[in-house]
């Protein structure tokens, strides 16, 4: 965007992909056409019935991984179609050989059993395709409505050029030039300037021994993205800290060195518990067997022989430092003394140094900031201690349709038990010297809010099922009275095993998943407190006109919210500051808001099958002139749509359902079933709001599988009549929502920010951080996309949140005996940015559903920050995440994250692993036949 006409706008690290960017990359593709691809097909169904699992897929990565290590690197092989590409051209010979290693190792046949010079057909049809060299260039195609449509193998191998030609460009920061590698991703390593903790190399600890040697580094990635309505692909550069350890225990992923300075940083993936994965270990018997040297595969099961060899012996071994060929990557982020995330510093020389590889002609993205409208008249509140007033509390209720609300608080400790009392009283404004009777009602809003406390501590500490399940039946409050809303908080141990704290429990005998299991088959919502965390470290402050402020349990009080979450309350700052404007032909009382949210939990060992979770809410127009709104839920097991609260604790009370929605082995059937569900509870929705309008807010890349007008290459297209396209068109017209929002927050296809420019007096300047929403300009006529960009809520804290503002780590200072603030272990913050899509209305609802999704994500029911989603895609995550067979370590064992996230929860992918540990789903029909 021109800087003449001195309107602000936001610059991303994304830019557009054009033949002039591409120059003259090319590739080496093999292609077994028709008849190589149903031999593809063959071979990977023989698998399947092999190891009687449906989901199981063919441990194809040995081809790509051998020929890496054999070849300089790049290769690539496309699981679903066989397509074999490399950045240089491999010999018939090796390929045949490679891919009879690949069959023999996939039909259960040991590596000395397989003959190469008896190759089966799929080797054959491998070795006698042409290899042909193809110019990238001319394959970045668009579809006859100008969306980006070029084939899979351009968007999996266009980054491996750029990121060799990126790499002899020096990296400037701080005024120092930095040579970043090029690995097999087609992104970048700073291999030779690491970021080290301490005084560089170990740090003592009084009476300690030596800390072994623990490092980061950062690591560019590039890659090949569409947007809605641009016609051009775009290069999104993404950057994260990664952090390597001295061994390669509790490592998914080791970066290997070459020998030849020539050849890319190589990634390797590893089990977990330090050894190679099961591809990676026939992979390597793959390389032995066709008598190759030395490679990257040959200095891991080096160093991982050497490493159980000393442990047997009990005896140390050398650590791995940064000067050395291996680096294992973390793969969880605590206690670790290098900080997570590059900082925005880091961001902003990356794009100057992108832009600067790509010419001034180069097209980066750019959008136009939103400011937000005035509202007048709303309520204030206090962001650190914001608790529902009781009078908004009465209004939900009056909303609901119910005459009271008891807060159930079932404790184990003392301490705990008073701090549920004042965090109750404080809320009420009542007596912080309060001390209920237990088992007796204590009252705490005008007659119709009450709490009762219960000491139960055999219903609450760790065991077996049926013991608790006992012990629930004695509890004679776990029962709702007519008229009755009944909430639960109850104490919970779940630790985490850190700084002395007890361990977590086996999630088969965590009181709390069986609890809220209990609870949920009882009606009852249930909220927790961990006392494993002690009482909030604040302090006594005063306001401004003098008068103290009490200190804040920000552990219970977060509980408090939550249940209230849970019940669906919500309360009167929606009325003013989300639904006060009319959007399109709609005043804001005559349109419901539901959110879907879908997620596929793959199968762990232990495991019955793989699990999908699907859960949609409502947010519904009051009934009545000053009345509040209210949130609904769908019960995915009866089908129908209830008050939120009933439908929370109908799905905590039963398992997640079988089904399989995976991308290793897509079914365009299956995934019609599960949206053919989903269109029919919008169908039941369109009743259940009295026939009033609504709309649909879903995560794009959680939900593209099920409806394909999600996808960006399906813009303008003409949808097949009555199929699933998007949500809700397979239904008569007078049902289908009013419209459509796609959302996406994955930081691997959204841009990242790095700045806002604007002028003052006609001077530029630059914005380090901004949380606007931001107009996207397109190809098309009218753009229909927006980007809300977000800043964590940890960089808005204090200075110690804030380092990466002005610096990179490089030029962060080690703390020396406190002579100076420590600037290398604090994470450092950076923005992330959430795209918004309109789709399926006119053009005069676009604006209008950017802002409330704007709005609904700033006013958080249970928290005093933005969420990720908005309130009813928020509200059904939640759903998921509270459910006691969700999997929580997913969310911690990221091992190479940036730090861009918040508390607010966000669902997990899990997409299928390769190899003979493949999990698979026994009865994949049997969802379908629940619903």
């Amino acid at each position: 965007m021109a800087d003449e006409d001195q309107s602000p706008y936001t610059e991303y690290l994304a830019f557009r992909i054009t033949k002039d960017v591409v120059q003259d990359s090319t590739v080496y593709v093999r292609d077994i056409g028709a008849d190589g691809r149903t031999q593809w097909r063959n071979f990977r169904n023989a698998y399947k019935q092999r190891t009687k699992k449906s989901e199981a897929q063919p441990p194809h990565s040995i081809v790509p991984i051998t020929l890496r290590a054999m070849t300089g690197g790049y290769v690539w092989l496309d699981r679903d179609t066989g397509l074999l590409v490399s950045r240089d051209p491999i010999s018939d010979t090796t390929v045949q050989r490679v891919f009879s290693y690949l069959h023999g190792l996939s039909m259960g046949r040991k590596i000395h059993e397989i003959d190469p010079n008896m190759p089966p057909r799929l080797a054959e049809m491998y070795a006698a395709a042409a290899q042909e060299e193809r110019l990238i260039a001319d394959y970045l195609d668009r579809t006859p409505e100008g969306q980006p449509n070029a084939p899979s193998w351009v968007y999996n191998t266009i980054t491996w050029d750029l990121s060799r030609r990126l790499s002899k460009l020096p990296f400037v920061s701080g005024g120092n030039e930095y040579h970043l590698m090029p690995d097999t991703t087609g992104g970048l390593v700073a291999w030779d300037d690491v970021w080290r903790d301490a005084d560089g190399a170990k740090a003592v600890k009084e009476h300690q021994e030596l800390e072994r040697i623990r490092y980061a580094f950062a690591r560019m990635r590039l890659s090949m993205k569409t947007a809605r309505d641009i016609n051009d692909p775009l290069l999104l550069v993404s950057a994260s800290a990664s952090r390597a350890r001295w061994n390669m225990d509790f490592t998914r992923n080791v970066l290997v060195r070459q020998a030849s300075p020539t050849r890319p940083v190589m990634e390797v993936g590893l089990d977990g518990r330090g050894r190679a994965r099961g591809v990676s270990r026939m992979a390597l018997e793959t390389l032995a067997a066709m008598s190759l040297g030395e490679s990257a595969l040959h200095q891991i099961d080096a160093r991982i022989g050497a490493e159980n060899k000393a442990r047997e012996a009990e005896e140390t071994i050398a650590d791995l430092g940064p000067d050395q060929n291996l680096r294992p990557i973390v793969s969880k982020n605590y206690g670790f003394p290098v900080g997570a995330g590059v900082g925005t510093q880091f961001l902003r020389d990356a794009y100057d140094w992108v832009r600067g590889f790509l010419g001034e002609d180069s097209r980066p993205l750019t959008s136009i900031p939103v400011k937000r409208k005035a509202v007048r008249g709303a309520p204030k509140e206090t962001s650190d201690a914001y608790v529902m007033p009781p009078d908004n509390v009465l209004r939900s209720l009056d909303a609901i349709g119910a005459e009271r609300l008891r807060v159930l608080c079932l404790w184990s400790s003392d301490p705990i038990r008073l701090r549920m009392i004042a965090t109750l009283a404080s809320a009420y404004g009542l007596a912080p010297d309060a001390d209920p009777v237990d088992g007796k009602r204590w009252e705490l809003h005008v007659g119709r809010v009450f709490a009762e406390f219960r000491h139960v501590p055999d219903l609450l500490e760790h065991g077996d099922f049926t013991a608790r399940k006992k012990a629930a039946e004695g509890v004679f409050s776990l029962e709702a009275e007519p008229g009755e809303i009944l909430g639960v908080l109850a104490e919970t141990e779940y630790g985490d095993g850190k700084e002395g704290r007890p361990k977590p429990p086996e999630n088969d005998q965590d009181a709390k998943h069986q609890v809220r299991t209990i609870l949920g088959a009882k009606g009852i919502v249930s909220q927790f407190i961990n006392n494993a965390r002690p009482a909030a470290k604040s302090k006594a402050k005063k306001s401004k006109d003098g008068a103290e402020k009490k200190a804040v349990d920000y552990e219970v009080r977060a509980s408090l919210i939550d249940l209230y979450r849970s019940l669906g309350f919500i309360d009167e700052r929606f009325d003013y500051r989300a639904f006060g404007a009319p959007i399109g032909p709609y005043q804001p009382t005559e349109l419901g808001h539901c959110g879907i949210h879908v997620r596929r939990q793959a199968k762990q060992k232990g495991d019955p099958g793989a699990k999908i979770s699907i859960a949609a809410t409502t947010l519904k127009p009051p009934t009545r002139r000053g009345g509040a709104w209210t949130l609904h839920g769908w019960d995915v097991l009866t089908g129908r749509w209830r008050p939120y609260h009933e439908a929370v604790a109908a799905f905590h009370s039963r398992p997640l359902l079988k089904g399989t929605l995976t991308e290793a082995d897509d079914s365009p059937e299956e995934n019609a079933k599960v949206a053919l569900v989903l269109d029919q509870a919008l169908e039941d929705l369109h009743h259940y709001l009295g026939g009033i309008a609504y709309t649909v807010t879903v995560d794009g890349v959680a939900c593209r599988r099920l409806w394909p007008g999600l996808h960006n290459n399906k813009a303008g297209q003409t949808p097949p009549p009555r199929t699933a396209w998007t949500p809700g068109a397979t239904r008569a017209a007078k049902y289908r929502p009013a419209a459509v929002i796609r959302l996406n927050k994955s930081m691997s296809e959204v841009g990242r920010p790095v700045r806002m420019i604007h002028w003052r007096k006609g001077e530029r300047e630059e914005a380090i951080t901004t949380t606007l929403l931001n107009r996207l300009p397109t190809d098309q006529e009218d753009g229909r996309s927006w980007l809300l960009v977000n800043m964590t809520h940890q960089h808005d804290g204090n200075g110690h949140y804030r380092k990466g503002e002005h610096k990179t780590r490089w030029d962060a200072r080690p703390p020396v005996e406190r002579v100076n603030k420590d600037e290398i272990g604090p994470n450092y913050y950076s923005m992330t940015a959430l795209e918004i899509v309109t789709l399926e209305c006119p053009s005069e609802m676009w604006e209008p559903l950017a802002r409330l999704t704007w709005s609904l994500c700033d006013i958080a029911m249970a928290w005093q920050h933005r969420t990720k989603y908005p309130v009813p895609l928020h509200a059904a995550l939640q759903m998921d995440q509270d459910h006691p067979h969700y999997r929580r370590t997913l969310a911690d064992s990221d091992s190479d994250s940036d730090s861009d996230s918040d508390s607010d929860g966000e669902p997990v992918t899990d997409p299928a692993t390769e190899g003979p540990e493949t999990a698979a789903d026994e009865n994949e029909d049997e969802f379908f036949e629940l619903v």
